[in-house]
């Protein structure tokens, strides 16, 4: 169902819509006189007021930044539980208090630098832990609101084919990110800062950083910045304003400037992705590919990796224009509550509905798919 306000589309059973909150239905002459959508004396509905378009891109944004502190929450709670069972392991807490004497600067430093590199060398496993409590708190959330955490995460199905293009161009754009990364004349401090942050990443728990790095950790940052951004970006704000404020928001939350820089330009890739399917799933896959190729191109030399820019860049351009470009545009399909995919176009669905009850049969004649065939063509060029 659409909505008439914000062109949100909904499940067809909705009352409300998920994106701007616009009653979608007529209560009817049922509701008790207390309810505020109950018939005014004249018998006729007055529907109440509408929210402004404001308030509308307020609570979107809102409900977004609410997501994102989630994330950072999770992160900080595991970091501080790790913190505190590591002081408390090793009496750090009871020798700065025993006999009453407190611990020299030289001493709090020293400590303080341990805890650090302490966190730094088990972060994979502090990743791991907080991504997976992120997405359990998330997708609580939305079964208290009794809402479908995959429909609200526009978790849809794409066909598996248009997936191997996207684990291709995952891994391409890393190539070319990351050789540009080592050739371009950045300043030493942010090369310091950038490598620091991914110092803990450095294959001593390979297996951890596997499902940290290159499955979890994807499929939670495609949940909260395209699943739930570009969702309620969309309706409000446009599709171009969506695309930049959730590729803006991805980039920030990535600590360093050459970080935020790429993410920046990646999640634009991203949120394009998801306007041309609907769908996270594409996304979930090139981030994925996109995280796993640093693993192998490490192993390269420089003559093979300037090789592997040159084929990325080739690869990169050919697969946008398959995979965004010339692939046909979504604008004019929808996925109904059953999952499946649907046509607006009364015409062309009739045609489909009529090609499924076909495929029920034993076998077809040429007469019958020759006739399907004339009236596909047919809703084609009408519209």
């Amino acid at each position: 169902m659409k909505c008439p306000k914000c062109g949100h589309e909904n499940r067809d059973d909705a009352v409300f819509c998920n994106a701007c909150g616009t009653r979608l239905t007529d209560p009817g002459p049922d509701k008790t006189p207390e309810s505020p959508y109950a018939p005014q004396p004249t018998g006729t509905y007055t529907p109440p007021a509408q929210p402004s378009r404001f308030r509308l891109a307020l609570r979107a944004f809102l409900a977004v930044l609410l997501f994102i502190g989630i994330m950072l929450a999770c992160q900080s709670c595991v970091i501080t539980g790790y913190l505190t069972s590591l002081m408390m392991q090793n009496g750090m807490a009871a020798a700065a208090a025993q006999n009453g004497m407190s611990l020299s600067a030289d001493s709090m430093q020293e400590m303080m630098r341990d805890l650090i590199e302490a966190v730094y060398d088990n972060m994979a496993v502090i990743m791991l832990i907080a991504n997976l409590l992120t997405l359990f708190v998330i997708c609580l959330i939305f079964r208290l609101r009794r809402r479908s955490p995959a429909e609200e995460f526009a978790f849809h199905f794409v066909n598996p084919l248009r997936l191997a293009e996207f684990a291709l161009l995952g891994s391409a754009v890393n190539v070319v990110v990351s050789v540009a990364l080592t050739y371009l004349p950045l300043p030493e401090a942010a090369l310091d800062a950038f490598n620091e942050l991914y110092s803990g990443f450095d294959g001593s728990h390979l297996a951890f950083e596997i499902l940290a790095v290159v499955l979890v950790g994807p499929l939670v940052e495609e949940i909260i910045f395209r699943g739930i951004a570009m969702t309620r970006f969309c309706p409000t704000f446009g599709d171009a304003a969506a695309v930049f404020l959730s590729a803006l928001l991805f980039g920030l939350v990535h600590g360093t400037p050459i970080a935020v820089g790429y993410s920046f330009l990646v999640g634009i890739l991203l949120a394009l992705i998801y306007l041309r399917y609907r769908s996270i799933v594409p996304g979930v896959v090139f981030h994925c590919f996109f995280n796993f190729t640093p693993y192998w191109l490490t192993h390269l030399g420089d003559t093979a990796l300037i090789i592997a820019f040159a084929v990325s860049v080739a690869l990169t351009v050919v697969l946008v224009f398959s995979a965004l470009v010339r692939y046909p545009r979504f604008d004019d399909v929808v996925c109904d509550t059953a999952g499946r995919i649907r046509v607006k176009d009364a015409k062309k669905q009739a045609v489909i509905d009529d090609v499924r009850r076909l495929r029920t049969k034993s076998e077809a004649s040429a007469e019958e798919v020759e006739e399907l065939r004339r009236r596909w063509n047919e809703a084609g060029k009408r519209k």
